[in-house]
């Protein structure tokens, strides 16, 4: 799975120090998880504060896009913030679905995780080949 992020950005810059606190870790990534099990693949999302119905999750063009669309997200601010690290921006992220099962994919979202599953193709599940 090859993971391509197309990020929207933010109105602007917060402050002079914005690069500062990224530097030092601190920024606005949504943080997720990637794992490989025998069948399956899990992504799994840090999404706490994110609304459920704000998502859509397709599948197009054999890439699986998850989209969080905030519309209070569009709206700059007219509070004077130094420092800002709670955002639930609108975001997109994409990935490639070449050795998924495209049509059994499910996702849940339950305490702040979104989580999806994202089945093997049989192509692609591990076997012993007999040398002849």
């Amino acid at each position: 799975m090859l993971l391509r992020k197309f990020d929207n950005p933010f109105c602007g810059k917060i402050s002079v120090f914005d690069d500062l606190f990224r530097s030092f870790g601190f920024d606005d990534e949504i943080k997720y998880n990637l794992i490989q099990k025998e069948n399956e693949y899990q992504l799994e999302f840090n999404v706490a504060g994110f609304k459920k119905e704000n998502f859509k999750i397709d599948v197009e063009d054999n890439q699986l896009k998850v989209i969080y669309d905030d519309n209070k997200s569009k709206e700059c601010s007219k509070e004077n913030y130094i420092f800002k690290s709670f955002s639930n921006n609108s975001f997109v992220k994409i990935f490639d679905l070449s050795d998924i099962d495209s049509t059994n994919i499910k996702a849940k979202h339950e305490d702040g995780i979104l989580k999806i599953t994202l089945p093997k193709s049989k192509e692609t599940l591990s076997r012993k080949i007999e040398i002849e």
